[in-house]
């Protein structure tokens, strides 16, 4: 039964279900919510009346196309921020507000970078997806959307991780889903024996084709990973000993990404591991125009560091105890990104 709401159309909510006026809906919510236009000018662009608009936007909300969030962050968090960005020259920083849970408020992280991702994808992007327990709650928590010739590339070989939905592999096949892409499988581990077997991997045709499409991507979605031995996600995953992760962190590789261990100053290490690794060439990835990083936890603040000083990341999503961290640490040991 339809509504009675006034002189205009009326607006039968269970109509929202059908897809033309579903679409309408959408459009009209992007239109006031992400390109910041009145009612009025919505109004005259899809030719309804301003009165009609209204009750579109309002339908939006009891339907749960749109969800407002107000996010209490602290004045020093707003301070870290303009620091960090100042310091490193990165350009958008992400914070959530403190939670005295460590889970929860790496949930909020992720919550935070879906909505993020949510508004910088658009048809024909190519995406490329790592690894990890934060990359997961990203695309947990990412809102499932139809986007046009969609590609999902994962960016590393699979890994031996027991928790097999934070992966990878999964994750290429889940954010592919959930964006209505096309997912690329990199069939070969992370990790192997040796260099020569590397490079014949790296050959190999399906793998070869698609290392050449990462030359290719528009947005790169991975977190960051610390040698701490008792951290550290590559020793969980069998690809190294405790006492070669102690190894690294020793001789100052504190942490890694996407398999490749890296310095204080973002400086890729001098180790044979890192000829190891199948997946995206470095270089290639310091290429990619959004590379976005989703990282929480103190444990990870050598790691966010090197990442900001090795330019590996375009924007961060962190809470604020791990930002606040990042800059204490980058203040007292005079790290800064040279421009």
């Amino acid at each position: 039964m339809a509504r009675e709401t006034g002189m205009d159309s009326m607006i039968d909510l269970s109509i929202g279900k059908k897809a033309s006026q579903y679409e309408q809906m959408i459009q009209i919510a992007k239109l006031y919510y992400m390109e910041d236009m009145s009612q009025q000018q919505i109004a005259d662009r899809v030719n309804m009346s301003r009165s009609n608009v209204s009750r579109i936007l309002k339908s939006c909300k009891e339907l749960g196309i749109v969800e407002i969030r107000i996010h209490e962050a602290s004045l020093r968090s707003f301070e870290i921020k303009k620091k960090l960005i100042n310091r490193f020259g990165i350009g958008s920083v992400v914070i959530t507000p403190r939670v005295d849970d460590r889970e929860a408020s790496a949930e909020n992280a992720g919550i935070a970078a879906a909505r993020y991702v949510e508004n910088v994808l658009t048809d024909n992007m190519s995406v490329g997806i790592g690894w990890g327990a934060s990359v997961y709650k990203m695309v947990k928590a990412f809102t499932p959307t139809v986007l046009n010739n969609m590609q999902i590339i994962q960016l590393m070989g699979g890994t031996r991780i027991k928790e097999a939905y934070k992966d990878g592999v999964q994750l290429t096949l889940d954010f592919a889903e959930k964006t209505s892409g096309t997912p690329y499988i990199l069939n070969a581990p992370l990790l192997v024996t040796t260099r020569q077997v590397r490079d014949l991997f790296i050959e190999e045709g399906g793998i070869k084709d698609q290392l050449e499409m990462t030359k290719k991507i528009d947005v790169a979605l991975v977190t960051l990973g610390t040698n701490e031995p008792e951290s550290n996600a590559m020793v969980r995953a069998n690809f190294m000993t405790p006492e070669q992760s102690k190894e690294l962190y020793d001789a100052g590789l504190y942490s890694h990404i996407l398999g490749q261990h890296i310095d204080i100053r973002g400086k890729i290490g001098n180790t044979e591991l890192n000829d190891r690794v199948v997946g995206i060439n470095i270089n290639t990835f310091k290429k990619i125009p959004l590379k976005i990083g989703i990282v929480v936890g103190e444990q990870k603040v050598k790691a966010i560091v090197s990442a900001l000083m090795g330019g590996f990341l375009d924007t961060l999503i962190t809470d604020e105890p791990t930002a606040f961290a990042v800059e204490d640490y980058a203040a007292k040991h005079g790290l800064y990104k040279p421009f």
